[in-house]
C-alpha cells in the first residue's frame, strides 16, 4: 500500500509564475521574468558550458566558464547533495538537492556565468535525497528519501511545470536505498523496493493513494540505475548485473539480465552508472573489494560497458588501486582517474563503439598524488582520491584532486595536462563537479 502523505507549494524566487500546460521536451516556462525555451523549440534562451563545482562542506557551489576557466559565480549557504548528483533541463533549469535544507533547487545560469536560484521546494528527503530522475517527457522530476533506520521511504514527484512536490510513503521489501523513476502516458511510478519493484499508476495515486499495479520480482542488490527512453527500458543496478525491464505497456516487465562477470573478470558491481550520447551503452568502472583493506592498491580495476540494445557487456582491464567512481562521459571519450597509493593517472577511454580501440584507453596522463592519498599497504579509509569531468564533444576533461582544491584540466587530444584550477575549498572526498551544458536535453534521465 502507498500513502499519499502532502503537498510542498514551491517558490519561485521571482513575481512571475510559471505559464503553461505539461513541460514535456517542447515546454516553456518563465522563470524570474526570463523566458527560456528548449531545443526543440529552436534552442535554449540560456546557453553555454560551464564546469560546476560543489563542496558541501563548504556548503558552496562554484560556476567556471569553458574554457578559459574563470571563476563567474558562486551560491553559498547551499550544501549540495552529492549522492543525489544534478540534471540539466533542456529550458536550462539545473535540477539538484541541498542537504542541510530538505529542499529542490532549480538554479539557473546566466550570461555572465552568474548562478541564482529560480525555484526550490521543499521535499520529504529524511537524511537526503539518494537517487532522482526525469520522466522521458521531462514533465516529472521524482527523489527517494533516505530516512534513517526506516522500513518506509518516500517518493518525492515535482511537477516541473509548477515545481510543486507532492510526497508519497512508500513500503520498503528490505534494506536497500530506494530508487524511484516515473515513465508512460498515463504515466506510471516506479519504485525499487529491495528485490522487487513496483509499478503505480500515477493517477491513483495522487487520487487514492492505490496499492501497486503489478510487483515485479528482481535481484536485490540495487545501488543506481540508467533510463532508456528510446526502447523504453530501465536498467537497475543489482549484485549479480543490470536488472532491465520494460516499461512501454504500463507495469515493469523482466526484460533480461546483463552481468558484471564477463570477458574473464568477475567481482565489483557498476554502482555508479552512466549512459552515453548514444542512448545504449552504459559505462562505469568496476572495482572488487580486496580480501583485506590493507590490499586496495592490488586490486585490478576494470572498465564496464552494456549494451542496451542486445543486453551483452563488455569489460576491459584499466589500471590498479583506488579509481573514481563518479566519471565523465562524453561522445568520444569517458575519463577515468585512479591511483595505487604511487602513481596517479587520468584514463581517456575510447567510446565510440565502432572504433577497432572502443573501451580501452587511448591516452594514459600521469597525475600527482592526492596530498591525503592513502598508502599500500594500509587500509584506505577516509583518504583522497580523485573525480572526473568531461566536455560534451570529449576535448576538454577535470579532474578533482580531493582534498587540496585543485583541479587538473585535461586536453584529452594531447594526453596532457593543459592547466590547474584552484577552487577556494578543499573538496575534500572529491566534492562534486560536472560540466553543463545549458540548453541540452539530457539523454541520460537520472540525476549525477
Amino acid at each position: 500500500m502507498i500513502r499519499r502523505i502532502g503537498s510542498y507549494q514551491g517558490r519561485t524566487l521571482s513575481r512571475r509564475a510559471f505559464t503553461g500546460g505539461v513541460m514535456g521536451a517542447a515546454g516553456l516556462a518563465a522563470i524570474g521574468g526570463q523566458r527560456l525555451t528548449s531545443a526543440q523549440d529552436g534552442g535554449a534562451a540560456t546557453e553555454g558550458r560551464y564546469l560546476l563545482v560543489a563542496d558541501p562542506a563548504e556548503a558552496a557551489v562554484f560556476i567556471y566558464s569553458i574554457p578559459d576557466h574563470t571563476l563567474t559565480g558562486r551560491l553559498d549557504n547551499v550544501v549540495f547533495g552529492v549522492h543525489n548528483g544534478l540534471i540539466g533541463l533542456p529550458d536550462g533549469r539545473l535540477i539538484f538537492s541541498d542537504d542541510t535544507s530538505g529542499e529542490v533547487l532549480a538554479v539557473t545560469v546566466d550570461e555572465a556565468g552568474v548562478p541564482s536560484i529560480a525555484q526550490r521546494v521543499a521535499v520529504n528527503a529524511g537524511r537526503r535525497l539518494v537517487w532522482s530522475s526525469l520522466d522521458p517527457a521531462l514533465s516529472w522530476y521524482v527523489g527517494a528519501s533516505q530516512i534513517e533506520e526506516s522500513s518506509t521511504q518516500v517518493a518525492n514527484v515535482v511537477d516541473l511545470t509548477t515545481f510543486t512536490n507532492t510526497a508519497y510513503e512508500i513500503e520498503m521489501a528490505g534494506e536497500e536505498e530506494l530508487h524511484v523513476w516515473v515513465a508512460g502516458d498515463p504515466a506510471y511510478l516506479y519504485a525499487s523496493v529491495a528485490g522487487e519493484i513496483h509499478s503505480f499508476l500515477l493517477d491513483d495515486m495522487q487520487e487514492r493513494g492505490s496499492a501497486p499495479a503489478d510487483i515485479l520480482a528482481i535481484d536485490p542488490g540495487s545501488h543506481g540505475a540508467v533510463a532508456d527512453g528510446e526502447r523504453s527500458q530501465f536498467a537497475l543496478v543489482s549484485n549479480s548485473g543490470f536488472e532491465v525491464t520494460d516499461v512501454s505497456d504500463g507495469p515493469a516487465t523482466y526484460k533480461g539480465s546483463i552481468p558484471w562477470d564477463v570477458d574473464g573478470f568477475a567481482g565489483g558491481r557498476n554502482a555508479r552508472p552512466r549512459l552515453h550520447p548514444d542512448g545504449t551503452h552504459i559505462f562505469g568502472r568496476l572495482n572488487p573489494n580486496p580480501e583485506s583493506p590493507e590490499q586496495w592498491a592490488e586490486v585490478e580495476v576494470t572498465t564496464h560497458i552494456a549494451n542496451l540494445a542486445d543486453l551483452t557487456a563488455r569489460r576491459f582491464a584499466l589500471g590498479h588501486g583506488n579509481f573514481a567512481f563518479r566519471v565523465g562521459v562524453s561522445d568520444p571519450y569517458v575519463l577515468f582517474a585512479g591511483h595505487d597509493g604511487v602513481t596517479g593517472a587520468a584514463y581517456v577511454v575510447d567510446a565510440d563503439s565502432a572504433s577497432e580501440t572502443f573501451g580501452t584507453p587511448v591516452q594514459t596522463i600521469e597525475l600527482p598524488l592526492p596530498t591525503g592519498a592513502g598508502t599500500p599497504g594500509e587500509d584506505s579509509a577516509g583518504t583522497q582520491g580523485y573525480l572526473t569531468a568531461l566536455t560534451g564533444d570529449g576535448s576538454l576533461g577535470y579532474v578533482v584532486h580531493g582534498g587540496d582544491g585543485i583541479i587538473s584540466v585535461i586536453d584529452t587530444a594531447a594526453g596532457a595536462v593543459a592547466g590547474t584550477i584552484e577552487v577556494p575549498a578543499p573538496l575534500t572526498g572529491g566534492g562534486y563537479a560536472t560540466v553543463v551544458e545549458l540548453g541540452a536535453t539530457p539523454v541520460d534521465l537520472f540525476a549525477r
